[in-house]
C-alpha cells in the first residue's frame, strides 16, 4: 500500500513540478527534491543514497531494459582509484545488478581497501552489500556491525577476482571432470559445461568493462567469458554517472547470438 501511495505521489510531483516550470516558481526546487526522495523509497525501500549519486529514471530515459546480471570491472593498465570504483557499485544497485567483480591482472587491487572506500566514500550502501571472493570474515563481521539504523538486506555480491582464481578454478573443474566419468570417451560439451557450472561463484560474466586504452581481457578467466560483452572505457578516474548509463545503454543494444 506504502509503495502505492509512493508512486501516485512522485507521478503528482513530477506533474507539479512540469507545471511550475512554465512559470518559473521558485517552488520547483521542492518538488524535485521531493520526486528524488520519493524515487529513492521505491527503489531501494528506504532512501540510502546520496542526491548526487542517486538516478533519477525520469530524467534518464535512455537507461536501458536490459540489464547485465553479472558485471565484471577489468582493470587495465592504470593505478587504482577506489572511491571511483565505489561508484561502479552505487550506480549498478539502483539497476538491479546483482553481481560486480574487479579484476586487476597485476593483483594489485586490495579486498580490504575497497571495503575502506565504501565505507568512506558511500557508508549508506553497507547494509545493500554482500561481500563476496577475497573480502575476509572479519570484515564481514564488521561490515554489519557499521549498519546504524538500517536492516542487513544485501541487493548485490561484490568479489575480487586475480590471476590465481583463473588457475584454482580451472583445477576445480577438471578434478570435478575427472570423479564424474573415468572413461574419456564419455567426455561430451554438456558434461563439461556441467563441471563448470558447478565450479562456479557465482554466474558468469554478462558484462565486462575494460578499463583502459589497451583492448584486452588481461588474463580474466577466458572459459567464464562465453557469453560476455567486452567494453572499453579510456578510464575509471572521474567515472561519470553518464559514462557508467552509455555504456549500459551500449549493452542493452547488442544484440547476443550466444554462439548461433
Amino acid at each position: 500500500m506504502t509503495q502505492i501511495f509512493l508512486k501516485l505521489l512522485l507521478l503528482l510531483s513530477h506533474a507539479l513540478y512540469s507545471v511550475l516550470l512554465m512559470v518559473q516558481s521558485n517552488w520547483c526546487a521542492v518538488f524535485k527534491k521531493c520526486r528524488r526522495i520519493c524515487e529513492s523509497v521505491i527503489l531501494f525501500d528506504k532512501p540510502i543514497l546520496p542526491e548526487s549519486d542517486s538516478i533519477n529514471l525520469l530524467e534518464h530515459p535512455q537507461v536501458p531494459l536490459k540489464i547485465p546480471n553479472h558485471l565484471v570491472i577489468i582493470i587495465g593498465n592504470e593505478p587504482i582509484s577506489y572511491c571511483d570504483l565505489v561508484n561502479f557499485i552505487t550506480w549498478s544497485l539502483p539497476h538491479g545488478i546483482a553481481f560486480i567483480s574487479f579484476y586487476d591482472h597485476k593483483n594489485g587491487l586490495i579486498a580490504d581497501l575497497l571495503f575502506k572506500a565504501v565505507v568512506k566514500c558511500n557508508k549508506n550502501i553497507l547494509s545493500l552489500i554482500k561481500w563476496g571472493r577475497a573480502f575476509e570474515e572479519s570484515l564481514k563481521i564488521s561490515s554489519k556491525q557499521m549498519i546504524n539504523g538500517f536492516k542487513w538486506s544485501p541487493k548485490i555480491k561484490v568479489s575480487v577476482l586475480t590471476k590465481e582464481d583463473s588457475k584454482s578454478f580451472f583445477v576445480d573443474t577438471v578434478v570435478r571432470l575427472c570423479s564424474t566419468t573415468c572413461d574419456i570417451s564419455l567426455i561430451n560439451e554438456s558434461i563439461i559445461d556441467e563441471c563448470i557450472k558447478s565450479s562456479l561463484l557465482t554466474s558468469e560474466p554478462d558484462l565486462a568493462i575494460v578499463c583502459g586504452n589497451t583492448s584486452s581481457s588481461f588474463g580474466f578467466q577466458p572459459w567464464l567469458t562465453r557469453v560476455t560483452e567486452f567494453l572499453m572505457l579510456p578510464t575509471h578516474h572521474n567515472i561519470r554517472i553518464k559514462d557508467f548509463n552509455k555504456i549500459l545503454c551500449q549493452y542493452g543494444a547488442v544484440e547476443q547470438r550466444f554462439g548461433k
